[in-house]
């Protein structure tokens, strides 16, 4: 009685194995698909993006270097030069220690002053010096002389005014005077810490991409108002030779 049921059991497996097994074929065809799209399709995406944007980058360097060189043509040999001596009588490219003792001591034969002492403030080894304000920054180094002087008030101001007019870049961090009196004579006793700065040469050039800078119509006007003045050319007379930094253990 019961064997025609069991017979439409197995029919009804059999034709459910027979569905299952048609769908086998599409489902593995897409599964290979989706792995060939991420193992095969997809890192030659990437690479022909990458190769695209590397393409846009050297297009962009191409067409900076074309400008670069055509600013380069237009720049004049001989006023590079000019610009380059101006510049190096303002900031020096080494510390120039015996050129500034030598402005000092013209400045100070102009204007009727008397030198007591010249001395050189060096850092000791090992000790750092002292941390700059907060919010400030040391754009270039310097070296420092103590002077020592001897005249009265108006010859005093003049002094410094020379000074500060010479071409180099100098400041006082530090003025202390003191006024003596002989009879009706009195003398006005100063002892100022001059600060000189210098900055040197880079050693590498820079690269080929880096852009050139241009000097805007300010530093123009700084560089074509720097002469050689008599400070100045003083330097290149003969001066003490010898170590050019004097702090320098050998």
């Amino acid at each position: 009685m019961n064997m025609p049921a069991v017979g439409n059991v197995k029919a009804l497996k059999v034709l459910e194995d027979s569905h299952i097994a048609s769908f086998l074929a599409p489902i593995g065809a897409i599964l290979t698909c989706f792995l060939v799209l991420f193992f095969l399709v997809r890192p030659k995406v990437i690479e022909t993006v990458s190769i695209r944007s590397m393409n846009d980058e050297l297009v962009a360097k191409s067409q900076a270097l074309v400008v670069k060189a055509e600013l380069l043509s237009t720049l004049d040999t001989a006023v590079l030069d000019d610009q380059v001596r101006r510049a190096e009588l303002v900031l020096p490219s080494d510390k120039a220690i015996f050129s500034l003792i030598r402005q000092i001591e013209l400045a100070a034969g102009a204007n009727g002053i008397l030198l007591d002492g010249i001395d050189l403030v060096a850092v000791p080894a090992g000790q750092a010096q002292a941390p700059l304000p907060a919010g400030k920054v040391e754009l270039a180094p310097k070296v420092q002389v103590k002077v020592t002087t001897s005249s009265n008030y108006a010859s005093f101001l003049s002094f410094l005014r020379t000074l500060f007019s010479t071409s180099r870049i100098v400041g006082i961090s530090d003025l202390n005077l003191l006024t003596e009196t002989t009879g009706d004579t009195s003398t006005l006793k100063s002892i100022i810490t001059i600060d000189a700065y210098w900055r040197a040469l880079p050693e590498q050039l820079a690269s080929i991409e880096t852009p050139v800078e241009a000097v805007d119509a300010a530093e123009l006007q700084i560089l074509q108002r720097v002469v050689a003045v008599p400070e100045a050319s003083a330097a290149a007379a003969p001066l003490p030779t010898g170590r050019s930094d004097l702090f320098s253990p050998f």
